[in-house]
């Protein structure tokens, strides 16, 4: 009665097959274009993040970005402006932009040696980059518990000392490789200001799992030991950062207004100790290095490269000091220059 074509009849099965794991050469992408919103459990808490999909992915294996905010900021925001959804979209690459906990923190914002519980006390989002906890001390227990409902919620994760944002990293890469066609050898990290920190941190502790790991206005927090694997490091930051002058302006000269594009940026005060050295450590290179006044998107930067590695390996420490850019992740609107097309070319290059 009813008239089943051959063509009919082997979509099916192709179909049927797929759908119960058959040979992975038939099996079916992974990689379905869209925006996923995810959750994994870690040590009770939900912990969130969001899969990027473009449809340049689609039928094939792809490489990966990790996208790390900064302070107060979440995984939608930088999804939404950091320009890496685009720059996906051209290339064809998975973005990842997870979501940092919320903590209760002290701060001390004007220098003075001194922790001011009523005026120094922030509720925000932020990574363990080495930072939270040391240079940035946690409330008090019994604080906490004096905290309204809803900030007692997003906060009371440290009554139990939960600390997992490494553990988180590993788990999204062992959720990405489970649930996705992706090509384990790029996978590649960059941050924004705290986020850049905790990159630094996974310069040191996950440098087996990422090819090229870059930070954005953030400088290393945690102990900064060798890396397990050496690897390229690029570090971008604005010479007009506000954040940045502010520390540097404590610590040395309050007369400066702006970092200096040259290689007169190395004579600041602490400022190699403090930003270039501890990479160097981490990535095992002399502290020799070459320099460049280059324009990147009509826009001078000053550019030092250290490339005299310990290893045999080939890596570098590349150091960008951008013209005008304050402490923003410039993504063409808020300043000229749109760094996920710059480091996407970094990146590239490069695999495990």
């Amino acid at each position: 009665m009813f008239d089943i074509s051959k063509s009919c009849v082997l979509s099916a099965l192709v179909l049927f097959l797929s759908a119960c794991g058959g040979d992975s050469e038939h099996s079916m992408t992974k990689n379905l274009a869209g925006k996923y919103e995810q959750t994994l459990a870690l040590e009770g808490m939900d912990r969130e993040f969001i899969v990027y999909v473009p449809e340049s992915a689609e039928n094939r294996k792809a490489s990966v970005v990790f996208m790390l905010h900064g302070t107060g900021g979440d995984g939608e925001k930088f999804y939404n402006f950091s320009g890496w959804k685009e720059k996906a979209d051209q290339e064809g690459f998975i973005v990842v932009f997870p979501s940092a906990l919320t903590y209760c923190y002290l701060e001390d914002n004007n220098y003075d040696g001194v922790f001011d519980k009523f005026q120094e006390t922030h509720i925000k989002t932020k990574w363990d980059s080495g930072y939270i906890g040391d240079e940035a001390p946690l409330c008090d227990d019994a604080d906490i518990q004096l905290l309204p409902p809803g900030a007692y919620s997003l906060v009371s994760h440290q009554l139990n000392g939960i600390n997992n944002d490494i553990t988180f990293i590993e788990e999204m890469l062992e959720y990405l490789q489970e649930n996705y066609d992706i090509d384990s050898s790029s996978i590649y990290a960059t941050g924004f200001s705290n986020g850049g920190g905790m990159v630094s941190r996974i310069s040191v502790e996950l440098s087996e799992k990422f090819a090229v790991l870059s930070s954005s206005a953030g400088i290393m927090r945690a102990d900064p030991v060798p890396a397990s694997r050496p690897h390229t490091f690029i570090l971008t930051l604005g010479n007009t950062d506000s954040r940045s002058l502010e520390y540097f302006n404590y610590l040395n000269d309050p007369d400066i207004s702006a970092f200096p594009l040259d290689e007169t940026l190395l004579d600041i005060q602490n400022f190699k100790p403090s930003v270039i050295n501890p990479l160097l450590s981490v990535l095992q290179l002399e502290d020799s290095y070459s320099y460049e006044l280059i324009q990147m998107n009509g826009v001078d930067t000053g550019k030092f490269t250290y490339s005299d590695d310990l290893t045999g390996q080939g890596q570098k420490l590349i150091v960008f000091i951008i013209d005008g850019l304050s402490h923003q992740y410039p993504n063409g609107v808020n300043h000229p220059f749109v760094i996920s097309d710059f480091l996407w070319e970094y990146f590239r290059n490069e695999k495990l």
